[in-house]
């Protein structure tokens, strides 16, 4: 992609012009948005230099109740993408600084490797699938926890070489999850079952 469709992705989705966090805007009570707010309300009011906050979904009126519970200056900080084209996802991963995933329980957790593989660093919680799926490759926090989950995120904004070690990492990590590989997988056991 050139720069121009990039900007063009960045109009269309009401993307911030610099840096952002990227999240899920699920209402889905395993997806855990509330504390993903607490997290990114803790890590606002501690550095104001964070980025904003960048979800994807429609705003809807139980977001606006959520909003409303935040302090304004952390509330206007907050923008939603909403519904994102499958062929624009690269790009939006790609153009995150972070990409935040804290769910209470995932079968297995597609979104934070296709972050890992645009490239964007990763914040996931410990349970779960997911320390397996994303394993060394980004930061695992409790998605109870809020003030763990920002100190994950700002040691990613604030240490480049944590950053750039991550990052490498996601990219080998992702490139372990390829559809070949999980056919032959497939293939494999059931090979052995036959056997």
């Amino acid at each position: 992609r050139d720069i121009t469709e990039l900007d063009l992705i960045r109009d269309r989705y009401n993307l911030p012009q610099g840096d952002y966090l990227l999240g899920l805007g699920s209402l889905s009570p395993h997806k855990n948005l509330p504390n993903m707010l607490a997290a990114y309300t803790l890590l606002y009011q501690e550095h104001r230099q964070t980025p904003p906050l960048v979800l994807i979904g429609r705003r809807s009126a139980e977001h606006e109740k959520l909003l409303a519970d935040l302090p304004v200056e952390v509330a206007q900080t907050i923008r939603f993408a909403g519904f994102v084209e499958d062929a624009d996802l690269p790009a939006i991963y790609s153009g995150a600084s972070v990409f935040l995933f804290v769910s209470r329980a995932e079968g297995f957790g597609l979104p934070p490797l296709e972050s890992l593989r645009c490239g964007t660093p990763v914040v996931v919680s410990n349970t779960t699938s997911l320390p397996e799926v994303v394993g060394d490759a980004g930061l695992h926090a409790p998605p109870e926890d809020p003030e763990a989950i920002a100190t994950a995120v700002w040691s990613l904004l604030s240490d480049a070489t944590l950053y750039a070690t991550l990052r490498e990492r996601g990219l080998k990590r992702a490139a372990l999850y390829t559809w070949e590989r999980c056919v032959e997988g497939l293939y494999t056991q059931y090979q052995a079952m036959l056997s």
